[in-house]
């Protein structure tokens, strides 16, 4: 994530980027369209907005534009999630050459969800010994409570389970817990419909997008999709309402 962000950071070097500065309101109005408060006091004036962050915060933000969007917003449910990392002797274990990393059915009724073989899917991310990097991911609806564990409790939980499934004899020889609440969207019965109506209903905000994983796959590259269909909605907004500063040639969203 820090490479792809940097990479970003580094191809927009005509774009003031402003990192720790949270948003905390968003209205209709101003010269530009949009005003943003800004945590502090300041604010921003903007002539178009995506909105690229989970759906609670997403919806706090759009309640000052449109309530039914923000009410819609609200029913999009997240559960808490951590992710340990676990560093594994050499010769300890072997990933397949042509997997990446498995899921654990909940009716397995085990502390992970996933696993992936992190320094086999990234070989620049192995140690120099060739000792063996897993990352498992814990937390989804049903076993929440897992991460009442401290993190020792449940890195030893997470070692059991990868025993299990791995037939690891040894323990990590090094390990990290990162707990992040309300990170990981669940997309409950009809999520598609109500993204969909959603939609519908941002058509009335043709220079407002919403962009991430809540819609419609938090995968990477069904984060980096949404956030392409974001830019093409919101451009297309600006040439709409004659913004010159909006070039009419190459390809949008880029």
């Amino acid at each position: 994530m820090r490479t792809l962000v940097e990479g970003l950071r580094t191809r927009l070097r005509s774009t003031e980027i402003r990192t720790c500065t949270a948003v905390e309101t968003m209205s209709a109005g101003g010269e530009k369209g949009y005003r943003l408060g800004l945590r502090g006091g300041d604010a921003l004036e903007a002539e178009a907005v995506v909105v690229a962050t989970p759906a609670p915060a997403a919806a706090t933000l759009m309640s000052g534009v449109d309530e039914p969007v923000a009410r819609a917003l609200r029913t999009v449910r997240f559960a808490d999630t951590a992710v340990a990392t676990l560093v594994y002797p050499p010769g300890d274990l072997q990933a397949p050459p042509d997997g990446s990393g498995f899921l654990v059915p909940l009716a397995e009724g085990k502390t992970i969800a996933a696993c992936t073989w992190y320094s086999h899917k990234w070989p620049r991310a192995a140690p120099p010994d060739g000792g063996v990097v897993l990352r498992a991911f814990v937390g989804r609806a049903g076993r929440e409570d897992a991460l009442d564990l401290d993190d020792g409790a449940l890195t030893d939980a997470i070692a059991a389970d990868l025993n299990d499934a791995m037939g690891i004899s040894e323990a990590p020889r090094r390990w990290r817990v990162s707990r992040w609440d309300c990170s990981l969207p669940e997309y409950t019965v009809g999520h598609g419909e109500r993204v969909e109506h959603m939609s519908k209903m941002l058509e009335s905000h043709p220079r407002v997008a919403l962009a991430g994983a809540a819609y419609a796959g938090s995968g990477m590259p069904d984060c980096v999709t949404s956030g392409f269909a974001a830019a093409t909605k919101v451009i297309r907004g600006l040439r709409r309402d004659g913004n010159r500063l909006v070039p009419t040639t190459g390809k949008e969203g880029t």
